[in-house]
């Protein structure tokens, strides 16, 4: 067995992490949690709110008709597009390859009823290990609104923005 981990994750695996912490805090040192894409975080400000909603209709609803239609290809450059922006989408066959390797755990998380479960403020406030937030400063829209809600809602965590990043 293992007594405490260090644990750092981006995105999902950003979430994973928090995850874990809430449900078995003596088990995780320290955390490291980059951009966890907690969408519902997203609905607790009026700027989040509307950055949501132009995400889910530029981004999450075409991705998961194409994902439905069958054309997983199309549906994974639709959500890398709009996860790291539009130059990211229509990067090189390679990055494309790798992205297709994952596809199905893509479909898989894009259209399940509930991607995201809440972790609610006052679980993420109550996590006793060091924390720290991370992020791009030049990240999409949602994922910055979501970030500040959730750096809110854990004001015992450090946070960082990275200038020049996505």
């Amino acid at each position: 067995g293992w007594d405490a981990a260090h644990l750092v994750g981006s995105s999902y695996g950003g979430f994973t992490a928090l995850v874990l912490a809430v449900a078995q805090p003596r088990r995780v040192r320290t955390l490291v949690a980059v951009e966890p894409p907690m969408m519902k975080y997203a609905r607790l400000t009026p700027a989040g709110r509307a950055a949501e909603a132009d995400f889910r209709a530029r981004i999450i609803e075409p991705a998961n008709a194409a994902f439905r239609a069958g054309d997983d290809e199309r549906a994974a450059q639709i959500m890398t597009g709009g996860i790291n922006g539009a130059a990211s989408a229509a990067s090189t066959p390679q990055a494309m390859q790798r992205r297709l390797q994952n596809v199905h755990a893509m479909k898989a998380l894009a259209l399940s009823s509930d991607e995201f479960p809440w972790l609610a403020p006052e679980q993420l406030a109550a996590l006793p290990m060091p924390v720290l937030l991370m992020s791009g400063a030049d990240t999409q829209p949602v994922h910055a609104e979501i970030f500040r809600n959730v750096c809110a809602a854990m004001p015992q965590a450090r946070q960082l923005r990275v200038p020049g990043a996505g």
